[in-house]
């Protein structure tokens, strides 16, 4: 029996005169996404809440920037959903986490919940919170408190839906944490009649991208779609969601994303190249080049990050580290190991 039987409901008839609408659905995703394999994806992301449990162990960004249609899909896919999608303030994963001894207060709102979405936090760098990783990793009961009461468990093994724009920046990303970043581009924008301005401007006069708002998304006509995409959720419903295939322009997107938030992910990727060959570059000296670049293209402020900490980065990426010999010509020095990365030149 479901852990939530009998608690939630969807609060519409599945048979309602709104299952005509669900054409009108697929082509409201097509103007979003455009690309087919990435519509089916999402299609099949936004089914799998349809039984309990986060079958992708992670949490989905839905990224893009300036009137996309993301919010429209997030309202439609919740009132879809009605009771079983929760709308918590982001911070419950998006922000600072709380010790294990100070139970999470919004914690018992997700209890027994299939989604939760999100908007975007108003800080442009965050931290992931305990109580995401601990969602995403599996761990199914999650202490809360409510006023009044004793601390108690509740289930908690939903897909966490945050949108933003392509800005916001991870601060403490690590390959844990990397492994259970989605991202879910939209591309799109939309724009109302009071900016037949920006149609008409020479740049984007012939710009697929941007397209004429369509108002039968906007509004409380959503309600009705929302009806109609439980339908179509159906129809892309699968057991097994191991075989999910992912579309490359979401491999893409999360590279991106999660380099944008990875500053020597960045740094590696624009300043060196693997020619995988004997040459050496101490890790020093690279270390100073990271150093120079930060402080040119991230931040001039001061940040404490020591060479130990940029030597377990370069492995974090499997970069080639090894003690070799000095090139000097000093007798001396020439005996001497240096750690070096090897196989790698600057660009």
């Amino acid at each position: 029996m479901p852990k939530d039987f009998g608690l939630k409901f969807t609060n519409y008839n599945f048979y309602s005169e709104n299952k005509n609408k669900v054409k009108e659905v697929k082509e409201f995703f097509e103007d979003i996404f455009v690309d087919k394999e990435l519509i089916q994806y999402v299609l099949k992301i936004l089914a799998s809440t349809f039984t309990y449990c986060n079958k992708l162990r992670a949490i989905a960004f839905f990224i893009g920037s300036n009137r996309n249609g993301k919010t429209t899909l997030t309202n439609m896919f919740s009132l879809s959903l009605s009771d079983y999608a929760a709308n918590p303030n982001v911070s419950i994963f998006l922000g600072k986490s709380v010790s294990a001894d100070k139970p999470s207060l919004q914690m018992v709102d997700l209890n027994c919940e299939r989604v939760a979405i999100c908007e975007e936090p108003d800080a442009r760098s965050i931290a992931i919170t305990g109580d995401t990783k601990a969602i995403t990793g599996n761990v199914g009961f999650i202490k809360t408190q409510t006023l009044y009461k004793d601390v108690q468990a509740v289930s908690v093994d939903l897909l966490p839906i945050i949108n933003t724009n392509v800005k916001l920046a991870i601060s403490n990303l690590n390959n844990a944490l990397i492994d259970r970043i989605l991202v879910i581009p939209f591309t799109q924008r939309f724009i109302n009649k009071m900016n037949i301005s920006v149609l008409s401007s020479t740049q984007n006069i012939n710009n697929p991208s941007i397209k004429r708002a369509n108002t039968r998304w906007q509004g409380s006509r959503v309600q009705g779609y929302a009806e109609a995409l439980i339908h179509l959720l159906i129809e892309n419903y699968q057991e097994d969601y191991t075989t999910l295939e992912i579309p490359k322009s979401v491999i893409n997107a999360t590279k991106s994303f999660i380099m944008s938030s990875d500053h020597i992910a960045r740094f590696l990727e624009k300043n060196i190249i693997d020619k995988n060959d004997n040459h050496a570059i101490p890790i020093d000296e690279l270390y100073t080049a990271y150093k120079n670049w930060f402080k040119q293209y991230v931040s001039t402020r001061s940040v404490f990050y020591s060479l130990e900490d940029f030597r377990m980065d370069l492995i974090k990426y499997s970069i080639r580290i090894s003690n070799l010999f000095s090139n000097s010509n000093s007798d001396s020095d020439s005996k001497k190991t240096v750690e070096s990365i090897f196989g790698y030149r600057f660009i």
